[in-house]
């Protein structure tokens, strides 16, 4: 859930994080989430804080980018599949290995 981590990184979401329902209020999430739905790495912090500081400080120096690359491959599979000619419906949800690798 990168959106719980770069509003931690901003200062917007304070740690731990015990649920994402404010995340809805703000509208950055479609859906309202509980306890139980937030990254383990933001809940408890102690946990790892190796992975929580390194998942977090991926939004550092964002502001100062030309460009962003946004992982949008749940909506580009689809037209990746049209374009090499093959079928990328998948009924366990995973991405298509055969469109990362060509």
């Amino acid at each position: 859930m990168d959106v719980v981590y770069g509003e931690v990184w901003v200062g917007r979401l304070p740690l731990p994080v015990t649920d994402g329902r404010e995340l809805f209020t703000l509208g950055l999430l479609g859906a309202k989430l509980g306890p139980d739905d937030v990254p383990p790495f933001a809940a408890r912090p102690d946990w790892c804080p190796v992975f929580l500081k390194a998942s977090v400080r991926q939004f550092e120096g964002l502001e100062d980018a030309d460009n962003v690359l946004v992982n949008s491959f749940h909506d580009m599979e689809p037209k990746g599949g049209r374009l090499y000619g093959t079928n990328m419906a998948r009924k366990d949800n995973r991405p298509n290995l055969a469109i990362i690798l060509s």
